[in-house]
């Protein structure tokens, strides 16, 4: 069998919270990681071994981005939490995964707390939270011919 050679490139990966684009991650570790705080499925084993499985309709999800300190989405999710209100602080939230084909995202997203100020010899880095009320991961269109 022939091997198979697959590349990755973060750059292929765009995010948005509302308009501000995402970019300037740290380079070590995760640049961005998404969790399910809610269980997405429960599953039940009777007593004579039948199992149900139990799916929830939470689409609750917490992204995490780990920025460098020279990150310019920083200032702009700063300034976007420091002057939310009730009508500006849900905005759309996406994650366009153009080498994988996929887009994760929510309609309804917020910024959670802001990191604490940190600060080290070397460039420090910043977890910002965006809270998801419905996110979801859809398919891109395959293009025409590919």
């Amino acid at each position: 069998m022939p091997v198979q050679l697959a590349t990755f490139d973060i750059t292929q990966v765009i995010v948005t919270f509302g308009v501000i684009p995402i970019n300037g991650y740290a380079g070590d570790g995760d640049a961005l990681t998404v969790e399910y705080p809610d269980e997405r499925e429960t599953i039940t084993t009777g007593a004579d071994g039948s199992v149900v499985v139990s799916k929830s309709a939470s689409k609750r999800a917490r992204v995490t981005l780990r920025l460098g300190r020279a990150s310019p989405a920083i200032p702009l999710l700063r300034a976007a939490k420091a002057s939310e209100t009730r009508l500006t602080r849900v905005q759309p939230f996406r994650i366009r995964d153009l080498g994988g084909g996929v887009v994760h995202q929510a309609a309804q997203a917020w910024i959670g707390p802001p990191p604490a100020p940190s600060f080290s010899a070397t460039a420090p880095v910043e977890e910002w939270i965006i809270e998801c009320a419905d996110f979801e991961s859809v398919p891109l269109p395959v293009p025409l011919g590919g």
